[in-house]
């Protein structure tokens, strides 16, 4: 089977699986046919990086590719669930680690795709962050809709959102959750 047809009939792992083995174990599946990664510099400290990260309902506020966001009631851990919309599509998603101002990582399911997701946050030398964003998918005939380039360039647009609003909170001085900042708690 050719590689073209083999990642179109790729069903990939199950959510389940995705979450022990790949999310929570620090790693996307590499096998997957659709997958994307992405480092930037942010000129803000980690914290305040990961506070926007892990804001889920204030994404829509800066980055306007996202809507209708609902989240579990109470604190973000492994297991809190969101559900939320880019663009058009509706995905369900679930937080698999989380180790405060380092890592947030989940998995996801979208129209049968599934998906994992992980953000990387170092601490620079100049005290901003380094971002790495790693996410692979896989599904039945997702290749027909998606590919790697359309993952790619969505996360790259993500990432420059949340550069661009962290950078500018930090510059202004706001600290997460002070009056008037679009930088959260």
């Amino acid at each position: 089977m050719n590689g073209r047809l083999s990642g179109l009939l790729r069903v990939g792992p199950s959510l389940a699986t995705l979450d022990r083995d790949y999310a929570r174990a620090g790693r996307v599946d590499s096998a997957a046919p659709v997958q994307a990664r992405h480092q930037v510099a942010v000129a803000a400290p980690p914290g305040q990086v990961f506070a926007l990260i892990t804001d889920f309902a204030g994404w829509a506020g800066w980055f306007p590719a996202v809507s209708g966001i609902e989240v579990t009631p109470g604190p973000v851990q492994p297991g809190t669930q969101f559900r939320w919309r880019s663009g058009k599509d509706r995905i369900r998603s679930t937080v698999a680690t989380l180790i405060p101002g380092q890592e947030i990582s989940w998995t996801g399911v979208c129209s049968g795709a599934r998906a994992v997701r992980r953000h990387l946050l170092a601490q620079a030398a100049d005290g901003g962050t380094v971002l790495t964003v790693e996410e692979s998918m896989s599904g039945l005939l997702l290749t027909l809709f998606y590919d790697s380039d359309r993952l790619q360039q969505a996360t790259g647009a993500w990432l420059e959102a949340l550069r661009t609003t962290a950078e500018r909170g930090w510059r202004d001085g706001l600290q997460p959750g002070q009056s008037g900042s679009s930088i959260p708690a």
